[in-house]
Parts: C-alpha cells; sequence; structure tokens
C-alpha cells in the first residue's frame, strides 16, 4: 500500500516545494523592485541635492559599509547551511555567533576610526560621529545576516524578503524627506534607526521559527573555533566579490576626477539592480540544493544545475539585447547624464552584467554545497588583478579602464573555472554514491 501511494506523497511534496519556491521568488522580487523604484527615483535627487563631491562621498562610505560585512567572517552563512543539515543546537550555534558578532564589533571600532582619521577614507565633518555611526550600521548589517541566514535555513526567504522591502520603503521616504538638510549624518542616523526596527524584526521571526535561546552558559571557544573553520569558504567567497565590486570604488575614488566618479556610481547603480533582479532566481535555490547535498541527491543537483543555467542563459540574453537596443536612452533620461560620449561604458557594463548573472549559477550552486573553498581563492586572486588592471588601466583609458579590468580578469579566470568545477565536484560525488550503494546491494 505504501508503495502504491508513494507517488502520490511524491506529488504532494514537489507540490509544496514549488509553492514554497514561488513563495519565496515571489517576495524576493518584490524586494528586489522596492530597492530599484527606490533607487531609480532617489539616486539622481541624491546628485543633485548633495552635488558631486558629497554624492561621492556619501556612495564611498556607503560602500565601505558594505565592504565591512567581511567582518562576519562567513558565520552567518554557515550557520544558515549547518541548520540546512540540521546540525544543531540551534540555540548554541546562534549564542555563539552573536557573542563573535559582538568582538568583531569592538575590534572593527578602532579600525574605522584609524581609517577616517588619517584620511584613507576622505569624508569632511566630524570623525568621531562619523566613526559611531558608520561602526554602528557595520554591526547592524552583520547581526541581520545572521537572523536572515536562519530563516533562510527554514526555507522562509520570504519572509526576510518582506522585511526589506518595507525597511527599504521607510529608509527611502526618511532620506527623501532629509536630503534638504545636505547632511550626511543625518542620513546615515536615519539608516541606523530604520535597521534597528529591521533587526528586531528579523529576531522576532527567527525565533517564532526555532525557538533558540541567547545564553551565556552556550558560548564555547571549541564551538566557535568549529564554526569558524566551517564557515572559512562562505568567508573567501565574500572577500571575492567585496574586492570585485566594493573595493574597486573605493579604489576609483582616488584615481578618477568627481564627473566621471560620479558617472562610474550612477551606471554601477543601475546595473546592480539588474543584475541582483536577474540573480534571484538562483538565489531562493540556497536551501532546496543544501537539502539535496543532505539527501545525496547528486543527479537531481547535476539536472537542476543544467536547468537554472538555461533559462537564467536565455534570460540574461533577453535582457542584454534589451539594454544594447535601448538602454542607454533610458539611463540618459534617468541620472540626467549625457551618454552619447560614454556609449562604449554602457555597453560594457552590459555584457560584463549578463556574464556575472549567469556565472552566478554555478557561484550559488557552489555556495549551497560548501564547496567553494578553492573557486574562492581563485576568485580572490582574480579580484587582485582586476584591482592592478583597474589603476593602470584607469590611467591610460580614464574610466572605462576600471570596467575592461574587471572583463578581462573575469572572461579569463572565474567564467571559465566555476562551471566547469562544479560539473566535476557534482559528478565526483554522484560516482561516490553510485559506488556506495552498488557496495551495499553487493552486500
Amino acid at each position: 500500500m505504501q508503495s502504491l501511494l508513494a507517488p502520490f506523497f511524491n506529488l504532494i511534496k514537489t507540490a509544496t516545494t514549488n509553492r514554497r519556491y514561488l513563495h519565496n521568488l515571489i517576495a524576493t522580487f518584490f524586494s528586489q523592485a522596492i530597492t530599484a523604484i527606490t533607487v531609480f527615483l532617489l539616486t539622481p535627487y541624491l546628485l543633485r541635492s548633495l552635488g558631486q563631491e558629497n554624492f561621492n562621498q556619501y556612495w564611498v562610505v556607503l560602500n565601505l559599509i558594505i565592504v565591512a560585512a567581511v567582518s562576519d567572517l562567513g558565520l552567518s552563512v554557515g550557520l544558515s547551511h549547518r541548520l540546512v543539515l540540521r546540525k544543531r543546537n540551534y540555540s548554541l550555534l546562534i549564542s555563539n555567533v552573536l557573542a563573535a558578532q559582538g568582538l568583531i564589533f569592538l575590534i572593527v571600532l578602532p579600525v574605522v576610526y584609524l581609517l577616517f582619521y588619517f584620511r584613507l577614507i576622505e569624508v569632511s565633518g566630524h570623525t568621531t560621529l562619523l566613526v559611531l555611526l558608520v561602526a554602528g550600521t557595520m554591526l547592524q548589517n552583520i547581526m541581520a545576516l545572521l537572523f536572515d541566514g536562519v530563516l533562510q535555513s527554514f526555507n522562509k526567504i520570504y519572509i526576510s524578503k518582506w522585511l526589506r522591502a518595507g525597511r527599504t520603503a521607510i529608509e527611502a521616504v526618511l532620506l527623501f524627506l532629509l536630503l534638504q538638510e545636505r547632511s550626511l549624518y543625518l542620513l546615515l542616523s536615519a539608516s541606523v534607526l530604520v535597521n534597528m526596527i529591521y533587526l528586531l524584526s528579523l529576531v522576532y521571526f527567527s525565533q517564532r521559527e526555532c525557538r533558540f535561546t541567547l545564553s551565556i552558559r552556550y558560548l564555547s571557544y571549541k564551538v566557535l573555533f568549529h564554526h569558524l573553520r566551517y564557515s572559512l569558504p562562505y568567508l573567501l567567497t565574500i572577500v571575492a566579490g567585496l574586492i570585485a565590486f566594493n573595493v574597486q570604488i573605493l579604489l576609483l575614488k582616488s584615481l578618477l576626477l568627481s564627473f566621471y566618479m560620479a558617472l562610474f556610481l550612477l551606471l554601477f547603480r543601475f546595473f546592480e539592480i539588474i543584475r541582483t533582479g536577474l540573480t534571484n532566481f538562483t538565489l531562493v535555490l540556497f536551501p532546496s540544493i543544501s537539502g539535496l547535498q543532505a539527501s545525496d541527491s547528486w543527479q537531481q543537483i547535476e539536472d537542476l544545475f543544467f536547468v537554472v543555467l538555461r533559462r537564467v542563459g536565455v534570460l540574461a540574453l533577453v535582457v542584454l539585447l534589451l539594454l544594447l537596443l535601448g538602454g542607454e536612452q533610458l539611463f540618459a533620461w534617468w541620472s540626467g547624464y549625457p551618454i552619447e560620449e560614454f556609449k562604449g561604458l554602457f555597453y560594457l557594463f552590459s555584457i560584463y552584467t549578463a556574464l556575472i548573472v549567469l556565472d552566478h549559477v554555478s557561484v550559488v550552486f557552489q555556495y549551497s554545497l560548501n564547496i567553494q573553498r578553492l573557486p574562492a581563492l581563485v576568485s580572490i586572486a582574480q579580484s587582485l588583478v582586476s584591482l592592478l588592471l583597474t589603476y593602470f588601466l584607469v590611467k591610460q583609458m580614464g574610466v572605462s579602464g576600471a570596467l575592461i579590468a574587471s572583463l578581462l580578469s573575469a572572461a579569463c579566470i572565474s567564467f571559465i573555472f566555476n562551471p566547469f568545477f562544479l560539473i566535476k565536484t557534482i559528478r565526483k560525488n554522484k560516482a561516490r554514491v553510485i559506488s556506495t550503494q552498488a557496495f551495499s546491494s553487493g552486500r
């Protein structure tokens, strides 16, 4: 009877899984749509209200905050992966990760102060207040990563995405109202306030999912050290991504004039929205892929990879054609910058974004399977090469040199390495499972 009903139960399970995926995807796209709308409406207004120099300073500070996400050390994503595999005690892991984040904050605080004090990141104004606002936002962000990871591990991505959408909308309204004051400190203070509400909401919904308890008695340096080792591949991946995108912006601030820096930042924000939107299809698969790994379903993982790769490839190609046919007019209308003399730069951004979206499929599968240690090291090496090329090519070719550097290094390294490494690893594990099954049946 059980074998006869198995197809029926599998159908119910598939329908439930697909419904959860669809719910996660809808929430993710809604959140991204809110972000896209606020960026499209707010960014040109920011530029006009603050002026080129203050606008550049504001985005450089925001990029510094994003770069500081590396101080999480990959602990949050590692926690999410371990919870997906049901390696728990929840309270033990969450308490230790949260304590580690508190210690990290105490280390980051003086580092940020020194960056501003010695003008390695040059921003005019009151250094101490700026440090407190920036460091406070950094702490909020890494704590949000922790509780967002808890929700992801229970495949409740949609909850964190609805919360993120609300936070983005409220923050955008506050920034719009405060822009007339032209104060970087007021803008950052508004972000700190909204982030606090967002963080408390994440904690509340995470608590509803796994009923964890935060306690000093759970703290253990052995547990934390073991988790640090487990999370190292995630840290390496985060470092690679930050070098590739955000550290480059910090470097360009010292190489480009204000006009060209503002243009690059506008283009970066424009294409970041497109890139993030297109990668959502794959990113929401994180808990599902990890779940397949837990059950040793490597054939399903391989089949899923090729299906997702084909679909994302078609989507990226369609978007690329639309951008090449008329995207520059949209950018010119949105930004107010004359794009005619920078068409080549726009086309380079379009091609690079499409390739990044396609490569992201392999990256997410590596991330979900926790096999990204070697790919992350390769990506870090590639990103460092990209920074070196950026330094020399910008001096020779201007702002276009930054994008050519990224495109050349990625095309020669990660765009080739990532899919081949992933397929090789999947098939190696698939062969292991088949061999084990054959051995068991032979006995």
